[in-house]
C-alpha cells in the first residue's frame, strides 16, 4: 500500500521522511520533493534533475517504506492508547455546510468504492477536499484539482 499521494504532501512531512531514509542525493531528493510536493509526474521528475527514472523509482520505494513504517508505529501507539480505527465510517467533516461539499464528499465517497481505496487514501482525498473548499475556488477549479489528485491516486493503487 502507498501511504503518499503525490502532488498532495506537505513540505514539512517529505522533508521528516526524507530524513528517515538516509537519502544523501541532492537532485533525488529534489526529484522526490518535486513530484510529492508540487505534483510533477516522476517520468518529468527525474529528467529535470538529471537521474535515471530506475533510480528514482528505487528511492520511491523507500520513502514509501519508511512512510509504511511511519503508519505502522502510528498504528500500535493507537491501540496502545485505546485509539479505534473506524475503516469503514471514515466521514470527511468538510468545512462547510451548503450543497457543494455534500457534492464533493459523494464524489470522494464514490470514488473511493470504485477503487477499492484504504481508509488511508479516502483520508487523504477528504484532506485534500477540505484544502479546496477553504480556498474558495471556483467549482470548476474544485472538479479539475479533486480530479488531479484522484488520477495521481489510481496510478498508485
Amino acid at each position: 500500500m502507498n501511504y503518499l499521494l503525490p502532488g498532495n504532501e506537505p513540505l514539512e512531512r517529505m522533508n521528516l521522511i526524507i530524513g528517515f531514509t538516509k537519502m544523501a542525493a541532492g537532485p533525488q531528493i529534489d526529484a522526490l520533493v518535486e513530484h510529492y510536493v508540487n505534483g510533477l509526474p516522476a517520468e518529468r521528475a527525474a529528467v529535470r534533475f538529471g537521474i535515471e527514472l530506475s533510480n528514482f523509482i528505487r528511492a520511491q520505494r523507500r520513502l514509501e517504506e519508511v512512510a509504511t513504517n511511519i503508519e505502522r508505529v502510528k498504528e500500535i501507539d493507537w491501540a496502545r492508547f485505546g485509539y479505534q480505527s473506524q475503516k469503514q465510517a471514515i466521514s470527511c467533516q468538510l468545512s462547510d455546510n451548503n450543497i457543494w461539499p455534500a457534492e464533493v464528499e459523494r464524489l470522494v465517497d464514490d470514488v473511493s468504492k470504485k477503487l477499492a481505496y484504504s481508509a488511508s487514501h479516502r483520508q487523504q482525498l477528504c484532506h485534500f477536499a477540505n484544502r479546496l473548499l477553504l480556498e474558495k475556488l471556483s467549482r470548476d477549479q474544485i472538479s479539475n484539482r479533486l480530479l488531479g489528485a484522484i488520477d495521481a491516486l489510481r496510478s498508485y493503487v
